[in-house]
């Protein structure tokens, strides 16, 4: 792993240094005059010693017109010009490029240069380029119309006799270079190429340079495009190398028809044929390269993705050999973007990723296929006009090509060697034959003898099989037999859990009855009751009585919630004994104080349970408490006495909430032992206070974790909901409690009886 790492490393060093090596010998930095208000001196310059020198800057341009030497030098004649600047385009400001015009630069000399070279590579779409008067250079047929135009690029070397033309002219050290241009075949027009100017030695050199370059690349990229058509015929199934071979094949042509145009030394084929290739190899290609990618590192690329990309091409295609280029060039903008979109994608989506799911020749492919990228992106702001220089996506394609060429050489190498070690081993396989079978034959006998010690030992667990089977079925028959039995209890005891159940529904419904309802208490009193007994009776009850007035009596109000001792049907017969006690203490007896009360429900029940001739210690813990309103003062006289039981009000004055708390001896049971007496608390308490009864089931209450909900955290939540409507306080104190539990047991009855005053 190591050492294939540091290859592509190497590799990857190599080809950088190629790529810059190749882009720096294409550069001079020499600083050359610029052409400015249509004019460029060179009444300085050396041109013996120099490079070929660009003739860029602003032009003087005259739109819709074509402008002989003999018309500029007519001075009854004026004409206004348009300053361009060259390279670019003379498509007018609402964008339309079919147009004609004439461009003119005045070229300022030495008088002692005799002879210089001008190199026009070519010019949307066709020209007739002059020196003064005379014609130099010709490309199709220029025309104010469509009608006479035809298009044609043709790079041209054009020699400009100075001695000539400063001869017929009144001027000895400068000429003019004027160039008649139209369009009506493409979506750019105008000089959109540098022009040169120079010596016979530096213009060739320029072009011949660039010519060798082209056809050095286009050679090297043929032979790989050739040998990957080979990989393909030695293994079909392997598709990537068809794919790379197609790419590359149709990239000679590519390269052959930009920049000097190779392939008009061999192949002429008319502009629209030369334009279709040119355009042909530099987008839809670009599918190619997709099923290339998709081939050789699959998954990578989602299914959806990878069918809109390739149709995309193939559309872009299918419009360039069906439409003609005044067409298509059109969509150049859309062309690129597909090309820019795509290779975006395929450079960071899908090698990029691959390398870094360490794939096999992801690395070395995301690298080349980077810098073919960065190249053309270059090249398609060159070509769009934005940045001037030379082409640079021929050594950036050189260096992909290279680089795939390694990862799928590398590829072929190593399913030829996979092939190799196969036929190896099977050449050692056929030559051990003989061997091979006597050792196979050999371990069959012995694993034959095997199964046959296996196959008598089988049939000795088959008997002890046999026998174990006779005795689990008499088990069995025993084990059904008592199941008849457990059923038949089953159901019986099914019945009888029924009827208890039933018995205990209706003690509950009975137990109900005997509670006040809350509309009886609702004729005096604004309430809420929480009363949710633990099984179906409880062994809380909560109770309500009203004295009339009588003479010069006033009317009094008792309520008490009363906690009986245990829970269920024990505590509903208590609470039905402490429930008939009050009725009788208070509605028949008439026995009113509070306290006098609690001491009567006291003796009631010892002698209710025989508890002094018995070791019943059944009990019960009661608030109680009588309400006396004062109609005039707006507020009420309230007398309270408790049996282990506090009672909390609320005052709406100062918004506090406070607690009585109850004597430390219960009802009935062992405390009736004790001789310390019930007594009253009396407190005078403005309208709207609200009167808390409890009995201990809420706050007993634990949650999941075993923890008591606690008497002080109930007095807190009565603090907050106090200023609540019943309904709210009734839902809130419910809900909160029921959060708490969560998955914790109803432990005890609870009851909440709340009273505004």
């Amino acid at each position: 792993m190591l050492q294939t790492l540091q290859k592509s490393k190497i590799h990857l060093i190599f080809v950088i240094f190629i790529s810059l090596f190749l882009a720096a010998c294409t550069q001079n930095h020499e600083k050359f005059p610029s052409a400015e208000n249509g004019r460029i001196d060179f009444s300085n310059w050396n041109f013996f010693n120099s490079h070929a020198v660009p003739l860029d800057g602003k032009w003087e341009f005259y739109r819709n017109q074509f402008i002989s030497y003999h018309d500029f030098t007519d001075s009854s004649k004026k004409y206004t010009p348009e300053y361009l600047q060259v390279p670019g385009y003379c498509n007018d400001k609402s964008g339309n490029s079919h147009t004609y015009g004439t461009y003119r630069l005045l070229i300022k000399t030495k008088p002692s240069e005799s002879l210089l070279f001008i190199k026009i590579k070519s010019i949307s779409t066709a020209f007739t380029a002059h020196s003064n008067e005379f014609q130099i250079a010709k490309a199709g047929e220029i025309s104010r119309s469509e009608n006479g135009f035809r298009p044609e690029y043709k790079p041209i070397l054009i020699p400009v006799n100075l001695n000539q033309i400063y001869s017929d002219s009144s001027s000895k050290s400068e000429f003019q270079l004027i160039i008649q241009v139209s369009n009506f075949s493409h979506a750019n027009s105008g000089l959109w190429e540098t022009l040169y100017i120079g010596n016979f030695q530096a213009i060739s050199y320029y072009r011949d340079s660039f010519l060798f370059i082209k056809l050095l690349i286009a050679g090297l990229i043929l032979i790989m495009s050739l040998y990957h058509f080979g990989l393909f015929a030695l293994r079909t199934t392997e598709k990537s190398y068809l794919y790379f071979a197609i790419f590359s094949f149709l990239l000679v042509f590519r390269n052959l028809t930009t920049d000097e145009i190779p392939l008009l030394h061999w192949f002429s084929g008319g502009f629209e044929i030369q334009r279709k290739i040119e355009y042909f190899t530099g987008y839809a290609n670009t599918v190619f390269l997709i099923l290339l990618f998709n081939s050789l590192f699959k998954g990578e690329i989602p299914k959806f993705l990878f069918k809109a990309l390739v149709s995309l091409g193939i559309f872009i295609g299918l419009i360039i050999i069906i439409f003609p280029l005044g067409t298509y060039s059109h969509f150049k903008l859309f062309f690129n973007a597909y090309v820019f979109l795509g290779g975006l994608y395929i450079v960071f989506g899908v090698l990029l990723k691959a390398w870094i799911k360490k794939r096999e020749g992801a690395g070395l492919a995301f690298i080349g296929m980077f810098i073919l990228y960065a190249t053309a992106i270059y090249d398609v702001l060159r070509g769009a006009g934005i940045i001037q220089s030379i082409y640079l996506a021929d050594f950036g394609l050189a260096v992909y090509i290279f680089a795939q060429s390694y990862v799928l050489s590398k590829l072929f190498s190593k399913a030829f060697n996979e092939n190799i070690e196969i036929t190896e081993k099977l050449d050692f396989q056929n030559k051990n034959l003989e061997k091979i079978v006597q050792t196979r034959t050999s371990e069959i006998n012995q694993q034959k003898e095997e199964l046959k010690s296996q196959a008598e030992n089988l049939k000795e667990t088959n008997i002890l099989v046999s026998e174990k089977n006779e005795e689990l079925n008499q088990q069995n028959e025993e084990i059904n037999a008592q199941k008849e039995v457990l059923e038949k209890q089953k159901d019986i005891l099914s019945q009888q859990h029924e009827r208890i159940q039933s018995s205990i529904k209706y003690a509950g419904t009975i137990q109900n009855a005997i509670l006040p309802s809350k509309a009886a208490i609702d004729q005096y009193f604004d309430s809420f009751i929480i009363f949710k007994p633990k099984d179906f009776v409880s062994g809380d009850f909560y109770w309500f009585a009203h004295l009339p007035q009588k003479g010069e009596l006033g009317e009094k109000y008792f309520f008490a919630t009363v906690d009986c001792t245990g829970h269920g049907v024990p505590g509903a017969f208590m609470s039905m004994i402490g429930s008939r006690l009050l009725n009788e203490i208070v509605n028949e007896k008439k026995i009113t104080n509070p306290a006098e009360i609690l001491t009567a429900l006291d003796a009631g029940v010892i002698k209710s349970l025989k508890q002094d001739k018995s070791d019943n210690n059944d009990g019960m813990d009661v608030c109680l408490c009588r309400i006396e309103k004062d109609e005039e003062k707006k507020e009420a006289k309230i007398t309270f006495s408790g049996a282990r039981r506090p009672l909390y009000f609320y005052n709406p004055f100062d918004k506090s909430v406070s607690k009585l708390v109850g004597d430390r001896k219960s009802i009935g049971g062992i405390s009736s032992r004790n001789t310390e007496q019930f007594t009253n608390t009396e407190k005078i308490l403005p309208k709207d206070t609200i009167l808390y009864l409890t009995t201990d089931g809420y706050i007993d209450q634990n949650n999941e974790f075993r923890k008591r909900f606690g008497s002080q955290k109930l007095e807190l939540l009565f603090q907050e909901i106090a200023d609540k409507d019943f309904e709210t306080q009734h839902y809130l104190l419910e809900t909160i409690m029921s959060e708490y539990m969560k998955n914790a047991a109803q432990r005890d009855d609870i009851t909440i009886l709340g009273i505004r005053i």
